[in-house]
């Protein structure tokens, strides 16, 4: 009864929340309700979950992490972030780095491999974006650098960035929200 309850007030505030629209555009919904339904399940997409290893999949033999991130093993659900700002169409990888510590935006090569294996799970409205994870790496070369999946027609690819570059627009964080938090506009 209670859930019945929340569930009324929960329709209440919906309504009480649409905009105002003709009586023509009301009429279109109630004529075709599953275009209504594709719209409304559009504002609340399903979580896309992938699962944190223990360990880096691949070979990292003469790599070492500069600045590693703290990833416990299990479920993370990746986030896209924004790093430039109002007017810059690029920034170099070092600030790029510096504000996603202000953001908090903490992933890396773990969570960059975990989207790989399951890279059907990634939106597919995610592959115009380079997505960056901003864990600092040195290669080989000794430049720092850090990983990021691009989609290469086909499938995703992972490669990294030397942090000496520019970072365009087509670029964005992956952060990762905490799966234990309410998924709700105060959480």
């Amino acid at each position: 009864m209670n859930e019945q309850k929340n569930v009324q007030r929960f329709d209440a505030a919906v309504l009480m929340s649409l905009p105002e629209m003709s009586g023509e555009l009301r009429q279109g919904w109630i004529d075709n309700p599953v275009a209504l339904r594709d719209f409304l399940s559009g504002l609340c997409p399903p979580a896309t979950k992938f699962q944190l290893v223990a360990k880096i999949d691949r070979d990292m033999t003469g790599w070492t992490c500069l600045e590693p991130v703290g990833a416990e093993e299990g479920e993370f659900e990746p986030t896209l972030c924004e790093f430039l700002r109002e007017g810059e169409n690029s920034i170099n990888g070092e600030e790029m780095i510096r504000r996603a510590k202000e953001q908090g935006v903490l992933t890396g090569l773990r969570h960059a491999e975990a989207m790989l294996r399951n890279q059907e799970r990634i939106p597919v409205e995610w592959r115009k974006h380079y997505l960056v994870f901003p864990e600092v790496w040195q290669g080989p070369g000794g430049g720092r650098n850090v990983f990021y999946l691009y989609w290469g027609g086909r499938r995703w690819y992972l490669v990294c960035g030397w942090l000496g570059d520019d970072f365009y627009s087509r670029s964005r964080l992956v952060g990762s929200r905490k799966l234990t938090q309410l998924n709700s506009p105060k959480g």
